[in-house]
């Protein structure tokens, strides 16, 4: 007999349940196999379910609890002589029937009162088929007989919680359902690739299989080309530190043995900034993100009282507009700049131009003209044309052509030192005049805010300059020039050597275009770059549109390089009930913004069936809200999303820190439990204008507000709370309440509150998952509360805490004190992370000398080098106690008197300062 168990069985699961479930399918499966179903099942009071297709039963796993399944005894999908797990029922499933209006029947159930009773039951009626109808596209994991022979030693030892069915829990993340694989199948290696998709769609992890597929199946064939052995190494960048380890575990699952590459082929797993930190050789103590300069630089300008408080605008929009737009945005041409100067190039290039269509003079200045559609092909075109003009000899048609090169060139190079918009470009949005030319229409911010944020933005980039400081942008920058691409109009490279031979890059749309413009000029192969990403999902202004994308490949294409698109619509994470919600949200989106025959405004399919619970509109009283937050806030698993940061910190007021978050800390997460918090009604306005005036045709500044109620409302698996404490939009609240369920008074039940989980082991997933979205602060809440309920001593426990305590400091560019806490709670690759940060060689060596083994301690040979080493670190006694302790025995320790004031004398040489050794 098989067993049969559907990915989705464990999904829809909280940690405990997750464990509980895995111990009793690890039962039946031993059952099983010694033909002792039918007993096994009677003993844990099974009774069969009536009232739908097939034979279903249900048995008890503990008091409150039980796990359906269905049996058959021959299938035409595949299964047969087998069981299927289906559901966990928890108290609330099961009583559900009795509360829902919309249950037409309740299921009855009859109780089996023998062995015989259940075999007899177990047989197949016709309608059996249409169960295996919703496995189709699912992951499921089929344990023959022979499998289940082999788990016997497993089953002996009683399982393992970490195990699920003799299969590591993470595993099951790593794999794909029967159509993600089918729609892996699409991708063709000679194009562009753009993996789109909603919510929950899963569109990184095909991007992981991609690189997989490209690294066994693609790479081998061209590596037989002995002309294309360009460079053997492929590369995975993300923008975090979270998101790279994320990525590089799942990719171990998909191929275990890549930490042993083969000599043809290695891939890399990077962080975008800390990579071209490294290969342009700057400390990354000197590098510049939100938090510093939320912390430093918006703390000493004096006008950001205006800014925030006059005009309304926050840090973090102060920083998406510098870090988008004034230095991020390329312009539609994927080019920083337009106008030429006539003086510039020779006369007869100038004649030449005017007699074609493509040369624009500039009304306003004389001197001024720039050439329409700058990419290869057109100058490719010119210089055909030129070959055209017999009159011409050859050396003028080559100093036309030296021009032409060099105004190809003009567009195609970022200046290192001069990248950023002029005032004039950003303040002037208007089509025609403007080196980025009609991006928005009207754009978000009126021409005063404008001009207040480009007084900030020169006040930033002195910041920067006299602080020796970079920032994104800045880094791309480096990292592109280090690289000297020269772009030639005949065709050849420009450059010889690439770094890489093929890039998946995730996350696209938190990307500024300049630093897509630079991993663009990372590989060879234009055609090997995959993009994954989602344009809905865009809450911090990027200026990112997966049109661009395209327009990128024509750059320096001597033919458009079609960029193939898969775009995912299935949700694997959300019931139904708030994919509907979040569909129709969709159609209004299409009917008021978007192109209605635009792939990626489709709906979205649910992968998940609804569990008879729609989302909740919950009345706006103060003592629901009251009720809810703090009721939510009991329980792991939960998130209270409010619209921005100054919503955030009323909360934080009232009810204390922990599980609030704004939709951009919250991106990329997921929770059973969702409660939004005044989304809609904070923007009221917004939504007015959006239903009333039209305004809203093509306009990203719209957009912006659908993606921030998507993206909160997707990150909810199960139960999703609406509350707005302000009128929301009259037109909009028609639209959306058919999708909900009122609750007029608070009440846990109704709410489905009460079944949510409390214990120790539950919180502390919670935290391992916020500790992964690097929010630290949170994590560290989270690890507290688990410490509090656990029943036992867990060291694991506080240092998790330390390591997130390091994580923040190190967010804070703290890396001196992050190393000495990674030290501490001996995590050294993130020590080792923290020097290579800091560009400290000395400590890096000091790292890698505690890493050392017992045997390697012992046959320590330069002492004194050792000694420098230390004495480098730590300018005081307690820090140098703490690193021999570290590193030495007992024995050696009971001397350390002597060798601190050996290492406090070699400090004092070093730095030539006075010390007495103490702190």
């Amino acid at each position: 007999m098989e067993v049969v168990i559907p990915d989705e069985f464990y999904k829809k699961l909280s940690p405990e349940q997750r464990r509980t479930a895995v111990r009793t399918v690890d039962k039946i499966k031993k059952a099983a196999s010694e033909d002792l179903l039918p007993s096994f099942l009677l003993s844990h009071n099974s009774k069969i379910l009536k009232g739908s297709k097939g034979v279903r039963f249900k048995f008890k796993v503990s008091d409150s609890e039980r796990i359906s399944f269905v049996y058959a005894y021959e299938g035409s999908n595949g299964f047969s002589d087998c069981i299927i797990i289906e559901k966990y029922l928890t108290h609330d499933d099961q009583s559900r029937s009795g509360r829902t209006r919309n249950v037409v029947k309740r299921e009855e159930t009859e109780t089996i009162h023998s062995s015989n009773d259940l075999q007899n039951m177990m047989s197949i009626d016709d309608n059996q088929d249409n169960i295996f109808d919703v496995y189709s596209h699912s992951i499921c994991h089929v344990h023959t007989e022979e499998e289940i022979r082999k788990d016997e030693k497993y089953f002996e030892n009683d399982g393992n919680d970490n195990d699920i069915n003799g299969r590591n829990l993470e595993n099951r993340e790593a794999q794909l359902s029967v159509k993600q694989s089918q729609l892996l199948r699409s991708w063709n290696a000679e194009f562009p690739f753009f993996v789109s998709g909603c919510a929950g769609s899963g569109k990184s992890l095909i991007a992981l299989h991609i690189l997989d597929y490209y690294r066994n199946q693609i790479k081998p064939l061209i590596l037989t080309d002995a002309s294309d052995r360009n460079s053997n190494v492929i590369a995975h960048f993300t923008l975090s530190d979270g998101l790279k380890e994320q990525a590089e575990k799942q990719y171990r699952i998909i191929h275990p043995d890549f930490k042993y590459p083969r000599d043809d082929v290695t891939v890399r797993f990077e962080n975008l900034t800390r990579y071209c930190v490294k290969e342009v050789k700057v400390q990354m103590n000197k590098v510049v993100a939100f938090e510093l300069f939320n912390s430093e630089f918006l703390n000493m300008y004096y006008k950001r009282k205006s800014l925030i408080e006059g005009h309304n605008i926050s840090p973090i929009e102060i920083w998406k507009e510098i870090r988008g737009s004034i230095k991020g945005y390329m312009g539609e041409y994927w080019s920083k700049k337009k106008w030429l100067n006539r003086l510039d190039f020779d006369v007869n290039t100038v004649e030449f131009l005017q007699n074609t269509d493509v040369f624009t003079a500039c009304p306003e200045n004389s001197k001024r003209f720039f050439i329409k559609d700058p990419y290869l092909k057109t100058f490719i075109k010119l210089k055909s044309k030129l070959n055209l003009y017999k009159s011409y000899d050859k050396k003028r048609k080559d100093i036309i052509c030296e021009d032409l090169e060099k105004m190809y060139n003009f567009y195609r190079k970022v200046d290192i030192k001069d990248f950023a918009m002029t005032r004039a470009e950003y303040l002037d949005f208007s089509e025609g005049s403007h080196v980025y030319g009609n991006k928005h229409g009207e754009d978000v911010y009126n021409k005063d805010e404008r001009s207040a944020i480009y007084d900030l933005f020169k006040e930033y980039e002195n910041w920067l300059k006299n602080n020796k400081y970079f920032d994104e942008n800045d880094l791309a920058v480096k990292l592109l020039n280090m690289y000297k691409p020269e772009f030639n109009i005949d065709g050849k490279e420009d450059k010889s050597t690439y770094p890489f031979d093929l890039i998946v890059l995730d996350e696209i749309q938190d990307l500024t275009q300049l630093q897509i413009y630079t991993v663009y000029h990372l590989v060879k192969e234009k055609a090997r770059i995959v993009f994954a990403g989602d344009e809905h999902q865009i809450i911090n202004p990027t200026m990112f549109a997966r049109k661009d994308i395209y327009t990128l490949f024509l750059t320096d294409q001597k033919t458009a390089k079609k960029v193939n698109l898969l775009h995912l619509r299935s949700n694997f994470r959300s019931q139904k009930n708030i994919i509907d919600l979040a569909n129709h949200m969709s159609e209004i989106r299409r009917e008021h913004i978007a192109k209605t025959d635009d792939e990626t405004e489709q709906d979205i399919e649910a992968e998940r069936t609804d569990n008879d619970c729609k989302p909740f509109c919950l009345c706006p009283s103060e003592e629901n809200i009251s009720k809810m937050i703090r009721s939510l806030k009991k329980y792991p698993d939960t998130a209270i999303i409010v619209a921005d940061e100054k919503n955030k910190m009323e909360l934080v007021g009232k009810y204390g820190e922990g599980q609030i978050f704004t939709v951009q800390e919250i991106k990329g997460l997921e929770f059973k439990y969702v409660f939004c918090y005044d989304l809609l009604g904070e923007y009221r306005k917004i939504w007015e204008e959006i239903f009333s005036t039209g305004k809203a045709k093509n306009n990203s500044r719209y957009r912006y507000y659908f993606n921030l109620f998507y993206v909160a409302i997707t990150r909810s698996k199960d139960y999703l709370c609406l509350l707005d404490k302000k009128a929301i939009c009259s037109d909009l609240e028609k639209e959306i309440m058919p999708y909900l369920k009122e609750i007029d008074d608070f009440n846990s039940d109704n709410l489905y509150i009460t079944g949510l989980i409390d214990t120790s082991e539950a919180w502390y997933e919670s935290a391992e998952e916020l500790e992964k979205s690097g929010l630290y602060e949170e994590a560290i809440l989270q690890y507290k509360k688990s410490n509090e309920r656990s029943k036992k001593l867990n060291t694991e426990i506080p240092i998790a805490i330390l390591r997130c305590q390091a994580k923040l400091l190190a967010k804070q560019n703290k890396f001196k004190e992050a190393w000495f806490l990674a030290v501490e709670i001996d995590d050294y690759n993130l020590a080792l992370t923290n020097a290579d940060s800091l560009g400290d060689e000395k400590l890096v060596s000091l790292t890698k000398k505690l890493q050392e083994t017992p045997d390697q301690k012992i046959q320590i040979k330069e002492r004194e080098r050792f000694y420098d080493m230390i004495a480098h670190a730590t300018d005081n006694q307690g820090g140098r106690i703490f690193l021999l302790e570290k590193y030495f025995d007992d024995l050696f320790v009971n001397k350390i008197g002597e060798r601190v004031e050996w290492i406090g004398n070699r400090y004092k040489q070093m730095t030539e300062v006075n010390s007495d050794g103490k702190d």
